[in-house]
């Protein structure tokens, strides 16, 4: 239920171009998930503090959920 609903706030931010969610890890504790956030190419969107902070904003809205965002660097492996 609830990831469903970060699911649908994320995907409507503008700069956001995938997602990726999910829950119930192994050793994890069951009340905890995890969500990676691809935003569109840094040259057609603010800069990513930014989007974090309109992120935040609009998952704080979700009722019965923490979210702790933070912006991992993407790895080219080429």
């Amino acid at each position: 239920r609830y990831q469903k609903a970060i699911g649908e706030v994320v995907k409507e931010n503008p700069h956001v171009s995938a997602l990726i969610a999910g829950s119930n890890l192994p050793g994890s504790p069951s009340n905890q998930g995890f969500a990676f956030v691809m935003l569109k190419p840094v040259h057609s969107r603010p800069p990513i503090q930014t989007v974090m902070a309109q992120l935040q904003e609009e998952l704080a809205r979700v009722v019965g959920i923490a979210t702790f965002l933070k912006p991992y660097p993407m790895i080219n492996l080429d």
